[in-house]
């Protein structure tokens, strides 16, 4: 970058935009003019416009010698042609692909990797070229996007046609899946469920293959230990409730009783309204009573004082203030 764009920056850039339409009407008018076996796909101006770049795409090689000689008479600047590929032709156009989003190598790729069909082999994918190729007519490079994943996970995956060993003895396998990283089995026992779907670390590869005497070869692989949940269903109920220190049925209901008997005592009769009426109303009399008594109780013991009255002082009279006449 060297500076900041301005207004007589864009208006040259525009011109030159324009004028490279009417460089590629010319230039497809020559090469048919000079009969060569070429095909011309884009055109580019210098933001100077001192040179002209056309690319094209041809089979082999092709002689242009004289088709830049006239193109420099018409233009009177300085001619380049330039020979690319199909894959350029399609990162210099654009489009849509079938997975419905602009082509990779136009929005982003700024160069090709080479694309076998050895990739989508790996990835499982149908070796149909209608479904693997793109609009260049190579083999799509989103081919190459997952390939470094699916080898390492390919790599734990154990051959079509191996002798492995499982728990549910030896077979053959038939099908494997890399992503789930599972593999099919074929069992040698011809009962209803010879073939099983199996986890990848639960099997292994006998070495040598199946015998041809058709024993069976020595067992490696070690059985499974259950998980601790799926051992405790093996064990006794005391056992269990012992080594879990869950209380036995017995206890429990015990425990229940006593609990519901506790609720039962605690719990009273609500009282009527009526009944309260009259539990108020004794209530009053009660009082009254012990009122009574108390005041009887002190007759008794103090008699009143005969003689004068103890002597009341009385509350000075405030002086009205006199109305004015």
């Amino acid at each position: 970058m060297l500076r900041k764009c301005t207004a007589q920056d864009l208006r040259i850039d525009q011109i030159n935009r324009q004028s490279e339409k009417n460089a590629i009407e010319i230039c497809k008018e020559k090469v048919i003019k000079h009969g060569l076996d070429m095909k011309v796909i884009e055109c580019e101006y210098n933001f100077d416009g001192s040179k002209i770049t056309f690319f094209f795409t041809a089979d082999g090689r092709v002689d242009f010698r004289e088709l830049v000689k006239d193109l420099a008479s018409v233009f009177k600047v300085r001619i380049e042609l330039r020979q690319v590929g199909v894959r350029d032709e399609a990162k210099l156009l654009g489009g849509i692909g079938m997975c419905g989003r602009p082509f990779c190598c136009n929005l982003y790729l700024e160069e090709f990797t080479p694309v076998s069909t050895k990739m989508a082999k790996s990835q499982s994918i149908s070796l149909n070229p209608g479904k693997i190729s793109g609009v260049c007519g190579r083999l799509m490079c989103c081919l190459t996007y997952e390939e470094e994943a699916y080898a390492e996970l390919n790599a734990l995956l154990p051959k079509i046609g191996a002798y492995v060993e499982t728990q549910f003895g030896f077979g053959t396998v038939i099908q494997c899946a890399t992503l789930a990283q599972t593999v099919k089995v074929k069992l040698d026992n011809d009962d209803e469920n010879s073939q099983r779907t199996l986890p990848v670390k639960e099997i292994l590869v006998v070495e040598g293959g199946k015998p041809e005497d058709g024993s069976e070869p020595p067992r490696r692989l070690k059985k499974p230990s259950l998980p601790e949940t799926e051992r405790r269903v093996f064990l006794s109920t005391k056992e269990l409730e012992d080594s879990l220190g869950v209380k036995s049925a017995e206890v429990r209901q015990a425990e229940n009783d006593a609990q519901t008997g506790a609720q039962s005592k605690a719990q009273r009769r609500p009282r009527s309204s009526r009944r309260m009426k009259l539990a108020s109303k004794n209530e009053k009399k009660s009082t009254d009573n012990q009122r009574t008594s108390d005041v009887a109780s002190s007759n008794t013991a103090e008699p009143k004082r005969k003689g004068k009255r103890p002597f009341k002082k009385r509350r000075p009279r405030r002086n009205k203030p006199k109305k004015d006449s």
